[in-house]
């Protein structure tokens, strides 16, 4: 092999060599980026949205993931829930199967809300458990069919699922307030915004089924009154 070859050959080498390194680079930057961009800090006082948990292969395709302390955590559908080593560390307190799932670790707990699936048909709830012990801190019920992403502010998650929301109290999952039976004539079969435009107001808004207009619902955050729904 002649200089030139051989200079050209080393050439060849190097950049390839550099382009795996700057990959593995790219791809655990990636990695990093993904978990940091989903995890919420702990001590976020929000408003927040909860994760909606993702389906992965293993040990079956109805399995989820989930992250605590920025792990990698997986969810059986019989709510099972295993660490990267594979050990069981808890058990979501569901009866049947689970369906969907959203999360947000606050501190040393991890807030959960889920449909539950079983031979009756399904029903929503929101949980808290001690990461550290497992334990079940509360669960409670939420009313409707299909559960929104719920959003998380200071010590409240704010819920709503067909006809119904909710401020829930994150230390004992007892109601602030909560109305149901909203959805009426098309109107707030599923909600597709929860917002605070001041610290008195908490508005939900609802794409209206039978026209292409959005019904609305503000609600007084501190008193619970309906301050407006049209």
């Amino acid at each position: 092999m002649n200089s030139a070859a051989r200079i050209i050959s080393r050439l060849f080498i190097l950049c390839a060599s550099c382009a795996i390194v700057c990959a593995c680079h790219r791809s655990a930057d990636k990695e990093k980026s993904d978990i940091a961009g989903i995890i919420p800090s702990a001590s976020d006082d929000g408003p927040l949205q909860a994760i909606e948990a993702r389906y992965t292969q293993w040990p079956d395709p109805d399995t989820m993931l989930i992250y605590v302390d920025g792990m990698r955590y997986k969810v059986a559908s019989n709510g099972n829930v295993f660490a990267p080593d594979g050990k069981r560390k808890f058990r979501i307190g569901n009866r049947g199967s689970l369906d969907v799932l959203y999360f947000v670790q606050k501190g040393v707990s991890l807030l959960l809300f889920y449909t539950d699936v079983t031979a009756d048909g399904a029903a929503n709830y929101a949980e808290r458990i001690d990461i550290q012990s497992g334990k079940v801190l509360w669960i409670t019920s939420v009313t409707g069919v299909a559960m929104n992403r719920p959003v998380i502010k200071g010590q409240f998650a704010y819920l709503a699922s067909s006809g119904f929301v909710g401020k829930l109290k994150l230390k004992n999952g007892q109601y602030d307030w909560k109305y149901s039976g909203l959805n009426d004539n098309g109107r707030f079969e599923k909600f597709q915004d929860i917002s605070f435009p001041s610290k008195r107001e908490v508005v939900f808004v609802a794409p209206h089924t039978l026209s292409l207009e959005s019904d609305t619902l503000v609600i007084n955050d501190l008193t619970g009154e309906i301050i407006r729904m049209n």
